[in-house]
């Protein structure tokens, strides 16, 4: 379980290389402020938000947010 986790699910070597290359120089790093999170995201903030909603307006908030990033790209 534990090979699988870090190896098939978290890729902790890519994540490696990747985290080397900003250390180095290599690869840089922008932060970006912004009111609506990005599509990568979005699954993390709405999982936040979905608890809290009553079920029948979790389609509609899902629907806005999808909307307004769409209009955001």
């Amino acid at each position: 379980a534990r090979r699988e986790v870090i190896e098939d699910y978290m890729d902790v070597e890519h994540a490696c290389e990747v985290l080397s290359a900003i250390d180095d120089g290599s690869m840089l790093v922008k932060t970006v402020d912004t009111v609506i999170p990005t599509p990568f995201a979005f699954n993390l903030v709405s999982r936040g938000y979905l608890d809290v909603l009553k079920y029948e307006d979790r389609s509609e908030f899902i629907k806005r947010m999808h909307e307004a990033i769409i209009n955001r790209i």
